[in-house]
C-alpha cells in the first residue's frame, strides 16, 4: 500500500495538514460533548460507589489494550515502506494476542472478584473482556485512518459510535441494571465503532504473512509497546491502589472529578497529535521542519488546553453540582488537583510524538524507565497519608516527568526545555490569570447555573482579550484552522 503522505509539496502538506485538524477537531467536539453527556446522565443515575466498582475493572482492560493497539500500530504509522502484507502479519499477530488476553481475564476473573472481596467482578469482568476480541481488526483500522489522513471517516464512526453506545447505557441504567449498564455500553462501543469502520474502510486481510516485515516493524514497535505498558501500568495503579487502599466510593470520586479534565484535554490534544505523528515522520530526516512543526504544536495544544484547565478547576463546585448533584461534591479536589496534573500533557505528548516519529523508540523506552521509578516511588509514599496526598503526588509526579519528556529533544532536534518552556509562558500565565478573575465568582451568593454563566463568559472574553492584545500566535492558528474548515463546508455545501 503506498503512503500517499510521503513527499508531499509543502502547499498540499500544509493543506492537507489543516483539512485533517478541522475534522479531527470536529470529531473530538462532538465526541466529547455526547460522551460527556451521557457520562453524566450514568453517574447521576448509579452513582459513585457502581462507578468505582466498574473503574477496577477497566483497569485490567486498558493495560490489555496496549498489548493490541501500541506497538505495531505505531509502527504501522511511522514506517514509510508498509505494504498489504505488513498489514495483513500485523491483524493476524493481534488477533492471536486478543484472544489469549481474552483467556486470560476469563480464567483471571475469579481472583481479581476475591482480591476486591467483591463476588460480582467475576461476571462483569468476563462480559467486559469481550471488547478485546475485535482488537486486531480495529489496530489496523486506525493506523490506516491516520496513515492515509482519513479523520473524516474517524469523525463519522465516532459520533456514530458514541451515540448508540452511549443511548444503550443510558436506558439499562435508568433500567436498574447498575454496574451491567457500563459493562454492556464499553462492550457495545468497540464492536459498534468496528462495524462502521468496515464499512467506511473496506480494508480486508489476505493470506499472507512474513516474519521479516514482523521482525522490523518489531524492532520500533517493541520499545513503544513496552513504554505503553508502562505508561498504562503506571496510571491504572493508582486506580488499583486507591480501590484497595480507600473505599470504592472514594475511588469514584477520585475517577469522576480525573475523567472531566482528562476526557476533554486528551481528546482535544490528540486530535492534534494524531494528525501530527504521520506529518513529523513523513518529515523525520529533516530535523528543523520537525522542530517547527513541534514548536507549533506545542503552542497551539497549550493556548488551547491551558484556559480549559483553568476554567474547569475555576468552576469545578458549581460545575459537579449542576452536572452530577450534590452526591458527587467529593469529586471537586479531585477535578481540581488533576487539572494541574493535565497542564503537563502538550508538551509530554507532543515530545513524546517527535522522538518517536524520528524513529528514536529506544529513547522513549529509556525515559519512560526513570519516570516510573520515580514514579513508582512517589505513589508508594504518598499511599502512606490519605487520599489527598496521592493525589498531590500525582502534581508532583507530572512536574518531574515533564522535565523526563523534553530532555531528548535538546539533543535531537535542539529544542529544549527552557526554550519550550519560553514557549508556552504567555499561555500559562493568561491561563493563571484567567482563573483568578473566574474563581472570584465563587465567592458571590448566585445560583450555581446563573454563576456558572457568568464564569465562562468571564472567561473567554478575559482570555481572548488578552490574547488579541499581546498578539499571540496560536490564536492566528486556531482561526485558520476553524476558517480553513468553514470554507471546506461551504465549498461542499451542506455535506460535512
Amino acid at each position: 500500500m503506498e503512503d500517499s503522505t510521503t513527499n508531499p509539496s509543502n502547499g498540499a502538506f500544509r493543506h492537507r495538514v489543516l483539512s485533517s485538524l478541522a475534522w479531527k477537531y470536529m470529531e473530538t467536539f462532538g465526541s466529547t460533548l455526547a460522551s460527556f453527556v451521557i457520562s453524566i446522565i450514568v453517574a447521576r443515575l448509579l452513582g459513585p460507589k457502581v462507578i468505582g466498582t466498574v473503574a477496577l475493572l477497566t483497569v485490567f482492560i486498558n493495560w490489555s489494550t496496549i498489548f493490541i493497539q501500541s506497538g505495531f500500530n505505531m509502527a504501522l504509522i511511522q514506517r514509510s515502506d508498509i505494504g498489504q502484507q505488513d498489514f495483513s502479519s500485523v491483524f493476524f499477530i493481534n488477533s492471536a494476542v486478543s484472544i489469549l488476553l481474552y483467556g486470560i481475564l476469563y480464567l483471571g476473573a475469579p481472583l481479581v472478584a476475591n482480591y476486591y472481596q467483591i463476588p460480582e467482578l467475576r461476571s462483569l469482568l468476563r462480559v467486559l473482556a469481550l471488547q478485546l476480541l475485535p482488537g486486531g481488526l480495529v489496530s489496523i483500522q486506525s493506523a490506516i485512518i491516520a496513515r492515509k489522513f482519513q479523520f473524516k471517516q474517524s469523525f463519522f464512526r465516532t459520533i456514530i459510535t458514541v451515540v448508540i453506545s452511549g443511548a444503550i447505557g443510558i436506558y439499562l441504567a435508568y433500567a436498574g441494571y447498575g454496574a451491567w449498564a457500563l459493562v454492556i455500553q464499553s462492550v457495545a462501543s468497540v464492536y459498534i465503532g468496528c462495524i462502521v469502520f468496515a464499512i467506511a474502510i473496506p480494508w480486508k486481510p489476505t493470506l499472507t504473512f512474513s516474519w521479516t516485515r514482523v521482525k522490523g516493524l518489531l524492532s520500533f514497535g517493541g520499545k513503544i509497546l513496552i513504554s505503553s505498558l508502562l505508561d498504562s501500568f503506571y496510571q491504572e495503579m493508582y486506580s488499583l491502589a486507591i480501590g484497595k487502599r480507600y473505599q470504592a466510593s472514594a475511588l469514584g470520586y477520585y475517577n469522576k472529578g480525573r475523567q472531566f479534565p482528562t476526557q476533554l484535554v486528551i481528546a482535544i490534544d490528540s486530535s492534534i497529535q494524531s494528525v501530527m505523528l504521520p506529518a513529523y515522520a513523513s518529515k523525520q530526516n529533516d530535523k528543523p521542519a520537525v522542530k517547527a512543526m513541534l514548536r507549533k504544536t506545542i503552542s497551539t495544544s497549550s493556548f488551547i488546553v491551558f484556559p480549559i484547565l483553568a476554567g474547569l478547576a475555576a468552576t469545578a463546585d458549581p460545575l459537579i453540582r449542576i452536572l452530577l448533584s450534590d452526591q458527587w461534591l467529593g469529586a471537586v479536589p479531585f477535578l481540581q488537583i488533576y487539572c494541574l496534573v493535565l497542564l503537563s500533557h502538550p508538551l509530554t505528548i507532543a515530545n513524546g510524538q517527535a522522538i518517536n516519529a524520528l524513529g528514536r523508540s529506544d529513547v522513549t523506552l529509556r525515559v519512560n524507565l526513570w519516570k516510573k521509578a520515580v514514579g513508582f516511588a512517589i505513589l508508594f509514599l504518598s499511599l502512606l497519608g490519605d487520599i489527598y496526598t496521592v493525589a498531590w503526588g500525582m502534581v508532583l509526579s507530572s512536574v518531574i516527568f515533564l522535565v523526563f519528556n523534553i530532555s531528548p529533544n535538546k539533543k535531537l532536534i535542539d529544542y529544549g526545555v527552557l526554550e519550550q518552556i519560553k514557549d508556552i509562558l504567555p499561555y500559562l500565565l493568561t491561563s493563571g490569570f484567567m482563573f483568578c478573575i473566574v474563581y472570584l465568582w465563587n465567592f458571590v451568593a448566585l445560583q450555581s447555573v446563573l454563576k456558572i454563566l457568568l464564569q465562562f463568559v468571564t472567561g473567554v472574553v478575559v482570555y481572548i482579550g488578552i490574547s488579541k492584545l499581546f498578539h499571540m500566535e496560536s490564536l492566528n492558528v486556531v482561526i485558520e484552522i476553524l476558517k480553513h474548515y468553514l470554507s471546506r463546508r461551504k465549498k461542499n455545501g451542506s455535506k460535512v
